[in-house]
């Protein structure tokens, strides 16, 4: 029997301006499975409204188990708070059957 070791499913980061290469330090099956969030200064995390387009940024590293990057068109701006998060889908490729 193996044992799944607990792995962290999200960083954070604050913008300053300037950065636009951000590291992730999970594993994601596909590019499709992170979700990229930048919170504005003032903003509030109410809801996914801080859900940030994949067309503003690009993901190195899916299929890797340490992670990658994501990085940006353009810079989040000074004081934001850049959540990047592992988005996969709950699902298994192996079929179970009950006797």
């Amino acid at each position: 029997m193996s044992i799944i070791s607990e792995q962290l499913t999200f960083n954070q980061y604050t913008g300053d301006d300037v950065t636009t290469v951000y590291n992730y330090t999970f594993y994601i099956r596909e590019e499709a499975n992170i979700a990229v969030y930048v919170l504005e200064t003032g903003e509030s995390p109410a809801d996914d409204t801080t859900r940030i387009a994949s067309s503003a940024y690009i993901v190195v590293g899916a299929g890797i188990p340490g992670g990658g990057t994501v990085t940006f068109n353009t810079a989040p701006a000074s004081g934001a708070i850049v959540t990047l998060k592992r988005a996969a889908p709950y699902s298994s490729d192996t079929d179970f059957s009950t006797p």
